[in-house]
This record gives C-alpha cells, structure tokens and sequence, in this order.
C-alpha cells in the first residue's frame, strides 16, 4: 500500500509505463479518505465551508489547496494512463468518460481488468 503511494507520486510526470491494479487503486483511495480528512479539519479549525473566504488566511488556505487539488489529479491522470496501458490499452482510452453513464462505467471496467505481460508499454517501465 505505501509502495503504491510511493510510486503514485515518483512517476507524477510519467505517461509511458505501467501501472498495477494496487498502483492505481490504493492511490485513489487513500487520496480520497486524505482529502475527506483534511476537509474536515479545515471545517472545524476555521468555522465555516473551506470554499468561503473572509480573511487573508482562508484566502492563502484555498489557494493552497487548489494548487494540491491540481498536483493530485495531474498524478491522477498520469497513473489512469498508465493502468491503461497496464491492460494493453492507449491512454486515450481515458477520454471514454466524456460519454455519459457508460463512458464511466466502461472505463471502471478498464481499471479493474488484469494487467497483461505482454502489453506494448512494459517494455519502457522505469518503477
């Protein structure tokens, strides 16, 4: 599980390579339950929703984490493409979620299949 999160953030920059299921799933979920924690604290430090800005610090506090947010979902991004690839498909292969329901669906399907040894992008894995 560290593992995965370790390379999750190593290979940020990464769009060739793979990417194991445990590579992409505990990422995911540990920066879903992080980020659902650290909202929560923000909450109840501040008084109010993190989104409302009345002082200098809420302001410095949602411009950090906006630029968080954009960190994690540009290492996001790299690590679909590359659990794509994993199941020998394209990167592109991402896109299909812009088809409403069954575009997400599809891709859902894509992330759990198995990975194959012999997909065209093992060959250039550097982790």
């Amino acid at each position: 599980m560290i593992r995965s999160y370790q390379r999750f953030w190593r290979n940020m920059f990464i769009l060739d390579g793979t990417a194991s299921r445990s590579d992409y799933w505990w990422p995911i979920l540990i920066n879903h339950v992080l980020g659902f924690v650290i909202v929560v604290l923000i909450q109840a430090i501040t008084g109010h929703p993190i989104e409302d800005i009345y002082t200098f610090g809420d302001l410095t506090i949602v411009s950090v984490r906006n630029v968080v947010v954009l960190l994690v979902a540009l290492a996001g991004l790299t690590v679909s493409i590359r659990r794509l690839h994993d199941t020998d498909h394209s990167g592109w292969w991402y896109l299909v979620q812009l088809i409403p329901l069954i575009g997400t669906l599809w891709y859902f399907v894509l992330t759990l299949l198995p990975g194959k040894a012999n997909s065209r992008w093992r060959a250039t894995e550097g982790a």
